[in-house]
C-alpha cells in the first residue's frame, strides 16, 4: 500500500492539526514523486514563465509510467480536499499558489488524455486550455499555451500538414504524443460512423504505436512520427472519394469488399467500385425505420447483398465475410441516416 492511500477517506470531522497535516502529507508526496523536476519560476517567475512551469510539468507528468501519472492525480485531488478544510489558516496560505500550479497541471492531463476529443482548431483547443489555466495565473497578461508549445500560429486546422509540422518541433515531447493520441482518437471516431474498414485499420495503427511507448519500446521522438505519418494517412484517406468518384457510402461499401485482398485481383478495382455503387443504391431502397430491430428485414438484406455478389462473380468462398462486412457497414449508414 502506497502511503497516500493511508489517508482517512471522511476528514470532515479532523481537529485543524490533524488537517494541516493531512495537506503538509500530501504536499510533501508530490514533491517526492517530482523529484529533480524544477517548477520554482512557477511560484517566481513572469506570467509566461508560470505558464511555461506548467506546460514542462505536464510534459514531465505525461511521461511518468502509468501506475506513477495516477499517483500524481490523485495526491492533487487530495491536497486540493485537504486544503479545502483549511483554506484560512497561514499553513495552507503559504501553500495556496502551489496548490493552485499543481490543480491547473492536474486538470490540464486530465483534459489531454480524456475521450471528449472533438476536433477542433488549435485556437479553440488554445481558448480551452486557457480557461482551465487561468485560475492559477493572476494577470492581465495573454497567456499564449499553443504558443508555449511551440504552436504559435491559432488558425491553423488540427493536423494540418502545417500544425503537424509544429508539432514535430514541440520541445515537451511527450506532450506530443499525447496532444497527437487525443486528435487522431477524434479523427477516428469521426471517421468510424462513416467507414467501418478503415476507421478499425486506423484504431489498430494508433493502438499499436501507443502501446510501443507506454512500454518503452520505441523513441518518443519515433513515436511522434509514426502519429503523424498516421495523421496524414487518415487526410489522404477523407480525399479518396475526389480520386474514385465514389461517395463515402460507395467507399465504405467498396472498402468491406476489397478487405479481401484476393477479391480485388480478381475482380479489378472497376468492377469493385461499380458493386459498391450497386450496394449503396440497392441498400438505401430497402432500409427502413425498423431495419436495426427486425430480423425479417436484415435477413431480407442479406439476400440482397449475397445476389449482387453472386451477379458480378464476387469469389464464392469470401462472400460469406464480406457480407457480414457490408451488413456492419449498412448498420453505419441506417444510424447515419436517422440522425
Amino acid at each position: 500500500m502506497t502511503r497516500h492511500d493511508t489517508t482517512p477517506h471522511d476528514t470532515r470531522h479532523q481537529t485543524p492539526d490533524t488537517r494541516h497535516q493531512v495537506l503538509l502529507e500530501k504536499h510533501d508526496l508530490i514533491k517526492e514523486l517530482l523529484h529533480g523536476h524544477d517548477y520554482s519560476k512557477f511560484l517566481t517567475g513572469k506570467p509566461s514563465e508560470k505558464m511555461q512551469a506548467i506546460v514542462e510539468l505536464m510534459d514531465y507528468i505525461i511521461g511518468l509510467r502509468e501506475d506513477r501519472k495516477n499517483d500524481y492525480i490523485k495526491l492533487v485531488t487530495e491536497m486540493a480536499r485537504a486544503y479545502s478544510l483549511c483554506a484560512t489558516t497561514d499553513i495552507a496560505e503559504r501553500l495556496n499558489v502551489e496548490i493552485g500550479f499543481h490543480k491547473a497541471v492536474k486538470v490540464s492531463i486530465v483534459k489531454m488524455i480524456s475521450d471528449d476529443t472533438k476536433k477542433k482548431t488549435t485556437s479553440q483547443l488554445n481558448i480551452a486550455l486557457n480557461q482551465l489555466i487561468s485560475k492559477a495565473i493572476s494577470s492581465n497578461e495573454v497567456i499564449d499555451i499553443l504558443g508555449s508549445l511551440g504552436l504559435a500560429k491559432p488558425n491553423i486546422a488540427i493536423l494540418s500538414d502545417e500544425f503537424l509540422e509544429e508539432v514535430k518541433g514541440m520541445k515537451q515531447k511527450n506532450l506530443a504524443v499525447e496532444l497527437l493520441n487525443r486528435l487522431l482518437k477524434g479523427d477516428i471516431k469521426t471517421f468510424s460512423r462513416r467507414n467501418l474498414v478503415q476507421s478499425k485499420k486506423f484504431s489498430e495503427l494508433l493502438d499499436a504505436a501507443i502501446r510501443k511507448y507506454q512500454n518503452r519500446a520505441i523513441e518518443t521522438t519515433q513515436v511522434i512520427m509514426e502519429l503523424i505519418e498516421l495523421a496524414k494517412k487518415i487526410s489522404e484517406a477523407e480525399k479518396r472519394g475526389e480520386k474514385t468518384g465514389l461517395t463515402p457510402d460507395e467507399l465504405a461499401f467498396y472498402d468491406a469488399l476489397t478487405e479481401n485482398e484476393s477479391a480485388r485481383e480478381i475482380m479489378g478495382e472497376d468492377v469493385l467500385r461499380q458493386i459498391a455503387r450497386d450496394l449503396t443504391v440497392s441498400i438505401k431502397n430497402n432500409i427502413s425505420v425498423d431495419w436495426a430491430i427486425r430480423d425479417s428485414v436484415q435477413a431480407k438484406m442479406k439476400m440482397t447483398i449475397k445476389r449482387l455478389l453472386k451477379k458480378y462473380g464476387y469469389p464464392p468462398d469470401k462472400t460469406e465475410k464480406a457480407v457480414d462486412i457490408v451488413m456492419e457497414q449498412t448498420k453505419l449508414m441506417c444510424q447515419n441516416e436517422s440522425r
